[in-house]
């Protein structure tokens, strides 16, 4: 059986959610940085920004909006994400949520064409985002909802 994630409005809304979140923190961070420290400032944008994706996962397979919509990042065998699932999927958000290029649509466009409803960061970290719901049984390679 194929693990399919979740390609539902839920996922965009949570992905809404969670980039106000970001830039919120981000900026809220950012003004701290003196205005004669624009290296800093450009520094700190993208690490704060990725940071809350890369930290939230790790720790909680989650981040905000995802808990808000009932969403989880979980490896194909079911097993919750880690540093380096979260580090791969946070770090391809450069090319596939980037403002210079195109936005988001790169990431929405994998998603609604990929088997597993997969970005290229999940593609590549081995993860999918799917419902709180469902149990996953690693051993059959199944999942139900409970």
């Amino acid at each position: 059986m194929t693990i399919v994630g979740d390609a539902s409005k839920a996922r965009f809304i949570a992905a809404i959610i969670d980039n106000i979140i970001a830039m919120g923190i981000m900026f809220g961070v950012v003004m701290l940085i003196p205005e004669n420290l624009p290296a800093i400032k450009g520094i700190l944008i993208v690490l704060v920004y990725l940071g809350y994706f890369v930290v939230l996962e790790t720790f909680w397979s989650r981040t905000l909006g995802k808990y808000l919509q009932g969403l989880v990042v979980r490896k194909l065998d079911g097993g919750p994400s880690n540093w380096k699932t979260a580090l791969i999927r946070g770090t391809l958000r450069i090319l596939e949520v980037n403002p210079l290029l195109f936005g988001g649509i790169p990431a929405g466009l994998f998603v609604i064409s990929s088997e597993r409803k997969q970005r290229i960061g999940d593609m590549l970290a081995g993860t999918v985002v799917a419902s709180d719901k469902l149990e996953w049984d690693a051993n059959e390679d199944q999942r139900s909802v409970e």
